[in-house]
């Protein structure tokens, strides 16, 4: 009997899923064809299957643990993205960005808060809200425009770190607050954190140094247990600082960091890619049944002015500070606009703090509805921000501001220029070939196999390794195509080549695209797609023979 009970539960679980998804892909049909961003459907979809609308959300505990799986395989991805030597480049800007935004927008949200209306304790509240801004968003809507490896990105998502460790330690203070044991307590707290922080990141990071290099190089040639393992790791990481009281945001974010410099980090991210993107659209499903339409009308105008606050002053903040530490107007901009919104953090806060302090109702509905609003303004702002800063640029450029670092672009794209970065597919019979580019130090060379063995063999300063499969198309979103101005494959299969070839012709900076082909036929297909030049060894082999008999 109970496990019939168990059976039409599990049924009914999956058919709510089945006919969420249904509602979900309908509305990004039409967003799609309309040329809108899918977050913003994803969160309509959200509001007509919530209470509100249709009621058929009904499963929000288990939608809630898919939510939270979706947050941390998109932060575990995202780590393996950043290598320490990255880290290292932009961990200040970042650490100084961060917290800048975190003083100054609670000073200013405490004023507008303050200014329309509410009392000193719920402006303090509304205040902190408004800091943090929404990690998964942002790092979603970077990964869409293909941006993780550009700078502004890089310090963004530094930045947002901050922002996360900033909200944990919100988090764990705010209960202190309602307490009478005083500040001692709270510093207790704080030390016992950093303690267990440095505890569960050192063992983490030891078993990434010392064990992890050596399973992954004996399981390689088995891609579905290499992907096993990283889940394994990805998820044990988090749930490991999630049980020490910690962030699990933070554990998923340091297990991709502490994989970054392998070269397995690639293959690893394209397997994990899927997986994320299906967990993530509960995320925003969730997020958008808990928008409350009579709660609306209530705050509808201080959520107005202060969606504007976050939208623009946020924004501006970030730009000011990294204007001063002497980065372009660019990269400020795209940076400044990462933060136009507010996050999950702000919304648990302001939740618990209803509880704790014994805030009105009114707060926690005008928070979520200015993450409604923010969220869905600034997924435009950040898809269009190349279009933005076009319009913009003019004015910015008659915004005077004193730099107090200043930064020599032209020197290091001078030290650069002498470098031609290469994306080479295929490892065998090119040993030789390789290591003369790489020592004689005129190239940066992003070598891409199949075989770890290969990739071991040539272990040079100036060649980055990714394992993987080059006929996968997941595996070859995550490759830095833009880093790249020259593309070369060895690799003898045609549809794999014509594969590199599309993806190559996407980015206008790539001059040059050399690849081999078996024969005629062959060549002239990947000539048809746009490589610049098709060799074909059979046809050299045999003219070699033709000199060498010639000559004997």
């Amino acid at each position: 009997m109970r496990s019939h009970v168990l059976y039409s539960e599990t049924n009914m679980f999956f058919s709510e899923i089945a006919l969420l998804l249904a509602v979900t892909v309908a509305i990004s049909l039409v967003a799609f064809f309309i040329r809108q961003p899918l977050v913003i459907a994803y969160i309509v979809a959200g509001f007509l299957v919530g209470p509100e609308v249709l009621g058929w959300l009904q499963s929000s505990h288990e939608l809630e643990i898919f939510s939270q799986a979706g947050v941390v395989f998109l932060l575990f991805s995202v780590g393996l993205h950043l290598n320490p030597v990255i880290l290292k480049e932009v961990g200040m800007v970042s650490f100084l960005t961060g917290i800048g935004q975190i003083v100054f927008t609670t000073l200013l949200g405490f004023g507008l808060a303050s200014l329309l209306g509410f009392d000193p304790v719920a402006s303090f509240v509304i205040a902190i809200a408004l800091t943090f801004s929404s990690t998964i968003i942002i790092l979603k809507l970077i990964s869409d425009r293909q941006d993780l490896n550009k700078l502004y990105a890089k310090i963004a998502i530094g930045f947002l770190l901050i922002q996360d460790i900033v909200a944990t330690l919100a988090l764990v203070v705010l209960p202190l607050l309602s307490n009478s044991s005083g500040s001692e307590s709270i510093w207790l707290v704080l030390a016992l954190m950093a303690a267990k922080a440095v505890a569960v990141g050192g063992a983490a990071a030891l078993t990434a140094w010392f064990i992890i290099p050596r399973v992954l190089t004996r399981i390689a040639t088995s891609s579905e247990l290499l992907f096993v393992l990283s889940l394994a790791w990805g998820l044990g990481i988090a749930a490991l600082f999630g049980w020490a009281g910690l962030s699990l945001e933070v554990g998923a974010l340091l297990a991709g960091v502490l994989l970054a410099a392998s070269p397995f980090a690639t293959e690893i991210a394209s397997r994990l890619r899927p997986l994320r993107d299906f967990f993530i659209v509960t995320f925003f499903l969730l997020l958008g049944s808990s928008l409350q339409v009579d709660a609306v009308g209530q705050v509808l105008l201080p959520a107005l002015a202060l969606s504007v606050f976050v939208l623009v002053g946020n924004p501006l903040i970030v730009y000011v500070i990294m204007q001063v530490l002497g980065y372009t107007r660019k990269v400020s901009f795209q940076a400044g606009l990462t933060v136009a919104q507010i996050s999950e953090f702000s919304l648990i806060f302001t939740a618990l703090a209803f509880d704790v302090l014994a805030l009105s109702s009114t707060v926690v509905s005008l928070v979520t509805v200015v993450g409604i609003i923010t969220i869905a303004v600034s997924t435009y702002l950040i898809l269009y921000s190349d279009q933005i800063f076009a319009v913009i640029e003019p004015v910015l450029k008659y915004l005077p501001l004193p730099v107090l670092v200043h930064r020599d672009p032209g020197k290091r794209s001078r030290k650069e220029a002498h470098q031609k970065a290469i994306l080479w597919f295929g490892a065998e019979a090119a040993e030789e070939h390789l290591r003369s580019l790489a020592g004689a130090k005129t190239h940066k060379i992003n070598l891409v196999d199949y075989d770890p063995q290969q990739l071991e063999s040539i272990l040079e300063p100036h060649i980055h390794s990714h394992y993987g499969d080059a006929s996968d198309v997941e595996f070859l979103a995550e490759l830095p195509w833009h880093e790249v101005e020259e593309v070369i494959s060895v690799i003898p299969d045609e549809d794999t080549n014509v594969l590199i070839v599309s993806y190559a012709r996407q980015y206008p900076q790539i001059k040059k695209v050399i690849v081999v082909a078996r024969n005629r036929n062959s060549a002239q297909r990947l000539q048809e797609q746009g490589a610049h030049h098709v060799i074909e060894p059979f046809r050299l082999s045999v003219s070699e023979i033709g000199k060498v008999s010639a000559k004997s």
